[in-house]
């Protein structure tokens, strides 16, 4: 299994204002939603609790640089995600239209002038089931 860990995101430096409340915002509705910000830190001992074996635990982390090939596009996921959550959030109360707008604009401005790094916690997670085969 491969997950992320969205507690742990990391911008270099930190975004604006506006997006750092996004975030947290973001963070509040899916842990609303039942999902968990941490799954990546937590699948090792998921499987261990449902019987599995010889859990490994994988870094890999998204990260990247101001100047790697694909930095502007690691950045730009941020805006999908105002785009594509911003409405589900604005609809449950987690944020308003404007504080939508104010986020987008400014981490776009951030992204273009400013961002010199980004790491995304991925983790991968392998097991075995008693008595062998992998999951």
């Amino acid at each position: 299994m491969l997950d992320y860990s969205h507690e742990r995101l990391r911008w270099d430096p930190e975004p604006p204002a506006s997006m750092r409340r996004f975030y947290a915002a973001f963070l509040a509705w899916r842990a609303g939603l039942g999902m968990d910000n941490a799954l990546a830190d937590d699948l090792a001992g998921r499987f261990a609790a449902h019987g599995l074996e010889a859990v490994r635990v994988t870094d890999q982390d998204e990260r990247s640089r101001r100047g790697d090939p694909g930095f502007g596009a690691a950045l730009d996921i941020w805006l999908h995600v105002i785009d594509g959550c911003g409405p589900a959030m604005i609809s449950a109360g987690a944020l308003t239209e404007p504080e939508q707008a104010e986020a987008r604009r400014d981490y776009a401005d951030f992204c273009r002038d400013v961002a010199e790094g980004l790491v995304m916690v991925l983790r991968a997670v392998e097991g075995t089931k008693p008595g062998g085969g992998r999951i």
